[in-house]
Formats: structure tokens, sequence, C-alpha cells
């Protein structure tokens, strides 16, 4: 009997739990990802970047370099839009370890995913040094807020063991070393439907080219990567992308937060807008250089001021819903152009449904409209309702699924990951009998 095979594209946190799922099943599985081996980098100096001492999201290394090189394999350009989904080639989760959002089931329901029950797949969320943690509680900031108009939730997390963040990559590297899985070091460039196969155009760091087929194709590269190879394959010139910034805030409170994690303490929405969130950071992990740029100065004589200060600030990320959201991806050839249009009557929306009635202190000339792309919960390219089956099978190409962002159809005021996690291992368990 032949042996079963599945290729994944793309090795974030989605392909992660998607190939922990199947890796004990009689299935040979396929990786393909570009510059895996760059794990050891990340390896030196791990317990510098990996520890609680700070977000591992900002001290990445090469953190500019590796967008501009997500921007030029995926023949990008951007046009007021912004994306940190480059912390690593692979897409966003090279480092992961944050805050999980549960969807209610009215949104469920907008992505067509409400029939599925699918937090009963949180079972499968397993790891030998992961776990999902319950938040701590905050009274000093619960008091600040008028519950007349606001809705306090605290979110869990997706931590290790020891409540720090982990890298995500080093995961898979154990799976390839102990040859549970085959990697394939290389970019995908195009997809080639040839009968009951696909063949993949791959691309190494030298840029030789080289084919693999497969009969079945996972995409997980994350939503843009993957956008770009749908739009090739059923050639495609126009997409629309989901994105849910607003805007950044800095307070300052008489409440010092000791903890360096840069995780959501909480998140507020406003009882008569559903569509609009904020998320309190603690700013007391970041390097000092994120308060020097706004200041514009380079010198170095401010820090211990900043150090002094930082316990006492907070952010607030501020969210629409991706209802709110005008993106569109336009293929010419090869290249493909994101732009994005800022929401109408937003700072209107934004007065009306902040938390600037709150006791705290807002920092002047801090407050920044954020690109649409500069949160990280973008998606939507491809919605489910149109483009898949129940199984996130492509229509009308057999045995091609995709499992991350690409296909939700909403997007509420708050990250997804949770929940393509979920979708990501219910339709492994499914297409792996």
């Amino acid at each position: 009997m032949t042996e079963k095979s599945i290729t994944i594209v793309g090795s974030g946190i989605n392909a992660y739990f998607f190939i922990k799922n199947l890796v004990n099943k009689d299935i040979k599985i396929n990786l393909i990802d570009f510059s895996i081996d760059g794990l050891n980098k990340y390896n030196e100096n791990s317990n510098r970047k990996f520890n609680n001492l700070s977000s591992p999201k900002i001290l990445v290394e090469n953190f500019d370099d590796n967008i501009d090189k997500f921007k030029e394999l995926n023949c990008l350009t951007y046009n007021n839009f912004n994306t940190q989904s480059g912390l690593s080639i692979g897409g966003l989760s090279n480092v992961w370890g944050g805050t999980i959002y549960e969807f209610t089931n009215e949104e469920l329901k907008k992505n067509n995913l409400h029939k599925f029950n699918l937090y009963d797949y949180l079972k499968y969320i397993t790891d030998e040094d992961l776990k999902i943690s319950e938040p701590e509680r905050k009274p000093f900031f619960e008091n600040l807020l008028n519950r007349d108009h606001f809705n306090i939730n605290y979110n869990k997390r997706l931590l290790s063991t020891n409540g720090k963040p982990f890298n995500v990559k080093e995961k898979i590297q154990k799976l390839i070393d102990n040859k549970k899985i085959n990697f394939i070091d290389g970019f995908v460039d195009k997809i080639i439907k040839k009968n009951d196969k696909y063949d993949l155009l791959i691309k190494d760091k030298n840029n030789n080219e080289l084919f693999f087929s497969t009969k079945c194709l996972v995409l997980a590269s994350g939503s843009i990567s993957t956008a770009r190879l749908l739009m090739d394959l059923l050639k495609k010139n126009n997409a629309k992308l989901l994105s849910t910034p607003l805007y950044r805030e800095v307070f300052f409170t008489t409440n010092r937060h000791k903890d360096t994690s840069l995780n959501a303490i909480f998140s507020v929405s406003n009882k008569k807008f559903k569509e609009f969130s904020s998320h309190i950071f603690p700013l007391n992990g970041l390097n000092n250089n994120f308060f020097l740029q706004y200041l514009k100065i380079k010198n170095n004589f401010l820090n211990p001021i900043i150090d002094y200060l930082k316990p006492n600030l907070y952010g607030v990320y501020s969210y629409l819903s991706s209802d709110y959201s005008s993106i569109e991806i336009v293929r010419k050839n090869q290249n493909y152009s994101i732009t994005a249009n800022k929401v109408k009557n937003n700072k209107k929306i934004f007065k009306k449904s902040t938390l600037n009635n709150i006791k705290i202190f807002k920092i002047p000339f801090i407050s920044k409209e954020l690109l649409h792309g500069s949160d990280n919960h973008v998606g939507g390219s491809f919605p489910l309702k149109e483009y898949f089956n129940d199984l996130n099978e492509l229509n009308n190409f057999k045995n091609l699924h995709v499992i991350d962002g690409t296909y939700l159809n909403y997007i509420p005021p708050l990250g997804y990951t949770l929940i393509t996690i979920l979708n990501a291992i219910r339709i492994a368990k499914n297409i792996s009998r």
C-alpha cells in the first residue's frame, strides 16, 4: 500500500499544531519553508532573547531585514500599509507566546465556523512544554473603568510551562531532527496544478529553482504569502485583504507594573459599539529606543529617566473590526501591490468609543493612527464562504487546503490565532482518516 503523503507550505504556529496532530499517523509529512536553518542565529544567546526580561518580538535580530526579505520574495510593494509579519521568512510565528482570544458564537458564525465545535479541539493543543494559562486580574485598572459603558475581557495566554514565550521554529526543528517530517528548504514561488497533482516551483537561497510534486497540499505560509500563491493559481488579479488597526496611545498611571512581559493585561470593549476594542499593554519591557524615537533623540542620556518611568507607562492599542477594512491586493504580472484606504470617520469613531474618560493621563504627541497591517490581524483575502468547503479545501482543487488566516470572512477587533490553530487541528484530524 502506498504511504499517504501531505505537504505543508509554511512553518508558523498553525502549521506546527497541524503537524503535531499528524506525526503519529502513517503519513509522510513534507514541510517547505525558507531559511529554517536560520534558527542557529536565534539559538545563540537564546537565554537573552527568550527570557522574561523583555518581549522577543522586540529583540529579534535583523527584524527590518527579515521584513524586507519577506517583501522581496513575495514581490510586494505597499501603499499606506505596513506589516510586522516578517519576524522570520516563514511567517509571523517565529516567536510566539501571547494572548489568545476566543471568538463568540456570533463571530464564529460570521466566519462559517460555528458548526464545527472548534473549542472541542482545545484538548489537542498539546506539547511537552506548552500550556494555556489563566490571566492575572488587575483590580487597579478595573476600578478606573465605568462598567456601565465598558466590558473588561481577560484573555488566556499560550506560553511555555515556565511562563516564557517559545520559538515555533525550534519546535519544528526538533521534529525534523527526530525524522518526524521531511524538510525542504526553499521559498514556494508558484503552484501549478497538473491532473491530480500540484507542482511547486521552489527557489532556494541562491535563487536556484527546483520543482516538487505532491498530491495533498496545505498552505500555511501566512495570509499575505498564501493570498499571493492563490491569486497566481486562480489567475486572479484583485483580492481584498482584511485588517483591524485604529489607534495607539501611551498612558501614565500611578500603578507600577513590575512584569516586563508585553502581553495584553486585558481587553476593553464598548458596550454600545461591539466593532471596537482596546487592549491594555504594559510598556515596561520595551526597549528605550521606542520612546527615544518619538522624542527624536538619538543619544541615550535620558535612559535613566525612561527606566524609572517605564513601569508606570501603558500602551492602549485600539482596533476596529475588519468590516471597516479597505485593502486591495493587485497583481500585475509577477508583482503584487497592497494598497490600504484609511477608515472613513475613524477619528470620530475613536473619540466616541475610546478610553479617554478613564482616570489616567494620556501622554501628548504619542498618539498615532496605525497603518493597516501593523497589528498583525491580517487575513480574509479568500473568504471561506466563497472559496472553500467545510475542510478548507479550495473549490475545484482537490486536496489543496488552507489553514492560515487567508480564509476568514471577518476579523473582530482582536487576534484570531486561537481560532486558526483549532481549525488547523480539526482539518488535520479529518484529512488524516
